[in-house]
């Protein structure tokens, strides 16, 4: 039986929500607080093995697997906590069992039992904490490799659209407030600093004769939703010209009222020249061929060529009046050509 003074000590033990162990010189434990026999129990660890009369040094030191580093380390700290090296030995580690994860902080301080140094262990359960902190480092985790991939992808798109002569650019529809990417302000030709960023501001850029028309593709926008696309032209500062496209999608809050618009903006400038070049070229040949058909007409020459690769022959339209036929009567062939040649003459033609 405890005399009344160990009774009270012991109430005082089982009072505490820390598992309490007192340890002798040896490492046997003597005292066990109502705690770390429910602990036990829970564990399915026993009184034999974390018991009163159980050495915990041997527990600690018999430990395999997952955790017996920590085990060992918690050994070494007891011991030297028994030796009077240290005045206080803490450790945090885990405590599994196959049916929950848990995890522990351990306080050792020396104690005087039956009159020698001895040492007791007191160990909250930290387990909530822990699995806060891993869910939140998970979480930074994910983040950080999100950001990551983010700017990775910022990069890529800031290539791409350099390459493209690509910008990207946002309306708030509310505001009017205009959010440009870098690449659109390399294709309006200004600094960020000298752009009110608003829509007037992107108006002053647009050639007169094109705001109307833009200002209209706006508004049409904002009633259908549709992807909207219309080239326009740039004024630059120092006169020169561009040509772009301007595609965008306006998004509606709750799906009633419109509230941002979205949008890309393509220098097209070398695009646009190479067709006005295109069309010269054909222009110019549409009329050099009026100028030959006349030509030939009034001197009456006619020209005829073929391809030997196919057999394929083309005769201008005088050709065909020479022969007396009306342009493109017939499929001009040797045998055609042949048939309107005089019989004396149509050997040495073909």
């Amino acid at each position: 039986r405890l005399l009344p003074e160990e009774n009270f000590n012991q109430e005082v033990l089982d009072a505490l929500s820390a598992h309490i162990a007192v340890l002798d010189h040896d490492g046997q434990i003597e005292i066990v607080n109502r705690a770390w026999r429910e602990f036990g129990a829970g564990h399915s660890l026993g009184t034999d093995k974390l018991g009163i009369g159980s050495n915990y040094l041997a527990a600690c030191e018999n430990v395999r697997g997952e955790c017996a580093d920590e085990a060992g380390r918690m050994s070494d700290g007891i011991r030297a906590v028994l030796r009077g090296e240290l005045p206080l030995f803490e450790l945090e580690y885990p405590c599994h069992s196959p049916a929950q994860r848990s995890w522990f902080r351990a306080s050792v301080t020396p104690v005087v039992v039956k009159n020698r140094g001895g040492a007791m262990v007191a160990r909250i359960d930290v387990t909530e904490r822990v699995l806060v902190e891993q869910a939140l480092k998970n979480a930074e985790d994910k983040q950080r490799v999100l950001a990551a991939e983010l700017a990775r992808e910022r990069e890529r798109s800031i290539a791409a659209q350099s390459v493209a002569n690509l910008g990207s650019w946002e309306l708030n529809l509310v505001t009017s407030e205009v959010f440009w990417s870098e690449n659109t302000y390399r294709i309006f030709e200004v600094r960020s600093d000298q752009f009110s960023h608003t829509l007037d501001g992107v108006m002053t850029f647009i050639h007169p004769d094109d705001r109307n028309a833009l200002i209209a593709a706006i508004d049409a926008s904002l009633i259908d939703g549709a992807v909207t696309s219309i080239d326009l032209r740039l004024l630059m500062p120092d006169g020169r010209m561009k040509h772009v496209n301007s595609t965008w999608q306006t998004f509606l809050e709750g799906n009633d009222f419109p509230v941002k618009a979205i949008g890309t903006c393509q220098d097209i400038s070398e695009r646009h020249a190479a067709n006005e070049r295109l069309l010269q070229s054909e222009q110019e040949l549409r009329q050099s061929r009026l100028h030959l058909a006349i030509a030939q007409r009034v001197a009456s020459i006619c020209s005829a060529a073929i391809d030997f690769r196919t057999g394929k022959w083309d005769w201008s339209d005088e050709t065909f009046r020479i022969y007396g036929l009306e342009p493109g009567a017939i499929t001009p062939t040797a045998e055609s050509l042949g048939a309107r040649v005089h019989p004396d003459d149509r050997a040495g033609l073909l």
